[in-house]
């Protein structure tokens, strides 16, 4: 490129005054560069701009590989510490269910604890004052004594001092006198009249209330007239007792 300069000095007057002097400078830019180089250049321009964008786009991609990368090691160690923590936890359940185990146990002997503390018939006296009151014409063939909410011990002869299995009772005595269990007794006597003197008898032992007949047949013994009867009785709350025996 050449650069040619010209200086050109005018003289300029304007109406009523001097003529003075004014300088002008021009400066002419002349392009000697032939095209096919100057596209050359332009080429060159884009092809380092393009680089330049490609090399932003792989390094950006590596960056997000890179970062990638650093999650799944993040979530592998997650993974691995959740598994040691299900692991222990595990093992933490196993031990704690023989603990459970343990409970249970206590649980059931508490109870049977309570049940053996808590006020009972105390079938073997009430049995023997049953007997001592059985009058000499009468006799008796079974006997089943039932404790509120209690199985049934029952006999097929004269009563013995045996004790009835006891169920779950209340951990005090009863304030009122309610039925606590019920006596059904089978037996025999000559005539009705002994019938009748045992359930008086029956009636007056403390214990027992409500003695009533349940059924009677007559019937020979040989020769012998005999009469077959079953009764029935409460037995209320003065029946029971401590485990203490108070």
């Amino acid at each position: 490129m050449s650069v040619e300069s010209e200086r050109v000095v005018a003289d300029g007057t304007t109406a009523g005054t001097a003529a003075s002097p004014r300088r002008v400078a021009r400066t002419v830019l002349v392009n000697l560069i032939p095209p096919e180089i100057a596209a050359a250049k332009r080429l060159r321009s884009v092809q380092f701009a393009v680089g330049g964008g490609a090399l932003a786009v792989v390094a950006m991609v590596a960056a997000l590989y890179v970062q990638q990368g650093h999650q799944v090691d993040r979530a592998k160690a997650q993974l691995t510490s959740a598994q040691a923590e299900g692991t222990r936890l595990q093992a933490e359940q196993t031990r704690l269910g023989d603990v459970n185990a343990l409970y249970a146990k206590v649980d059931v002997a508490k109870a049977m604890l309570a049940r053996a503390k808590a006020p009972q018939v105390l079938w073997s006296t009430f049995l023997q004052d049953l007997r001592l009151t059985l009058p000499e014409k009468t006799w008796l063939t079974s006997v089943a004594l039932t404790e509120t909410g209690a199985a049934t011990t029952s006999g097929t002869s004269t009563p013995s001092a045996t004790t009835a299995p006891r169920a779950a009772a209340a951990a005090t005595a009863p304030t009122s006198c309610a039925p606590v269990g019920t006596l059904t007794a089978s037996g025999g006597g000559y005539t009705h009249a002994d019938v009748a003197d045992w359930l008086d008898r029956l009636a007056g032992l403390r214990s027992v209330s409500n003695p009533y007949l349940t059924s009677s047949t007559e019937a020979l013994v040989g020769t012998v007239p005999t009469v077959a009867w079953t009764t029935t009785a409460s037995l209320d709350c003065r029946a029971l007792a401590s485990a203490g025996g108070k």
